[in-house]
């Protein structure tokens, strides 16, 4: 909801689980994609990788619980854009989905 009120910033879809983020970015092509690691059906690091392969110019920043190091490894080597933790400040977030959206000279990982 904090994002909606956000000028410029819009939220068009939302996700119940990995398979369905898929098909919605291949439907809509987002600008950025908010992933979480854990969910049903696939977790947020194959669909990272997934999204990075079909959707070259959607960027995806990680938000989730987990602040284990080798998650964020394997998120970033999955084409994720940046990595934050949920206890994060809403400012915090702005600014990775600013920078990730303006970024486009970011190299992608297939």
């Amino acid at each position: 909801m904090l994002i909606e009120k956000e000028p410029g910033m819009e939220v068009i879809a939302e996700a119940d689980g990995g398979r369905r983020a898929i098909e919605l970015v291949k439907q809509l092509s987002p600008d950025i994609v908010i992933m979480d690691i854990t969910m049903p059906d696939m977790n947020g690091i194959e669909v990272t990788r997934a999204i990075s392969k079909e959707s070259p110019q959607t960027r995806v920043i990680a938000l989730t619980m987990h602040s284990d190091r080798r998650l964020t490894s394997a998120m970033l080597e999955a084409g994720a854009s940046g990595y934050l933790t949920k206890d994060c400040t809403f400012e915090d977030l702005l600014t990775t989905i600013i920078h990730a959206g303006t970024d486009k000279s970011q190299p992608r990982n297939a």
